[in-house]
């Protein structure tokens, strides 16, 4: 049986490889790719349309060589869906906590830090289409929930989502998902209702052999790729 430091290990030696795979995939191949990638998705979310009228749907905003899913959140907003995006949050107190460190001019001593939790927050057509929502301008910042920076975008629980769009890593042919190892999307996915439609987008060029796991990875029930 293997450790758990030596899952760790090669979880983030894969990480490695496949984020350089991506990454060399020629940007017009890429453009292509995630196209064919949205249209596999927009069939998939046809489903949900046809039984529930204004879907509550889950994307995410493309970093660096991701999937990008933009011809899908158009088409998404054209069926009349509520779209959320992940926003990273930290806790009040970390935010004080912080603030206090930078005045003293050193961090805090002794103190492990705090991850940020992952959050979905609804985004209008109109306020997406101005290029303007902080948490998808900057994905990874983090924000405490009462910042008037996020305060016109209503936090979308992991309850009301009827279809959902995940990112990742990596897959395998059993549907196993690696991930970028801070567990927002383990935490996301174990709260989502049963009936809720999960589908990963993927480039082919994140296949591999074998998604080294733990107990609190989760297999997805469908994945796009191209």
């Amino acid at each position: 049986m293997c450790k758990p430091e030596d899952i760790l290990e090669r979880k983030r030696a894969l990480r490695r490889e496949v984020i350089a795979r991506r990454d060399a995939i020629p940007e017009k191949a890429r453009r292509t790719k995630s196209k064919c990638v949205c249209q596999h998705i927009a069939e998939e979310f046809k489903r949900v349309c046809a039984t529930k009228a204004h879907p509550t749907v889950a994307v995410y905003a493309a970093m660096n060589s991701e999937v990008d899913l933009e011809g899908f959140i158009e088409y998404a907003y054209e069926c009349g869906a509520r779209v959320a995006f992940p926003c990273m949050s930290k806790a009040e107190q970390q935010d004080e906590d912080e603030q206090g460190s930078q005045q003293r001019g050193k961090p805090e001593r002794n103190k492990p830090p705090v991850r940020p939790s992952m959050i979905m927050r609804s985004v209008s057509c109109e306020q997406h289409r101005a290029r303007e929502v902080p948490f998808i301008i900057s994905p990874i910042r983090a924000y405490t929930t009462n910042d008037a920076a996020v305060k016109n975008y209503p936090a979308v629980f992991p309850e009301e989502v009827d279809f959902a769009v995940i990112p990742m890593v990596a897959f395998d042919d059993s549907l196993m998902r690696l991930g970028y190892g801070g567990g927002n999307y383990d935490s996301f996915l174990s709260k989502t209702r049963s009936d809720a439609a999960i589908i990963g987008a993927a480039f082919d060029e994140q296949h591999v052999a074998s998604v080294p796991t733990e107990d609190h990875d989760l297999r997805l029930p469908n994945i796009a790729h191209a």
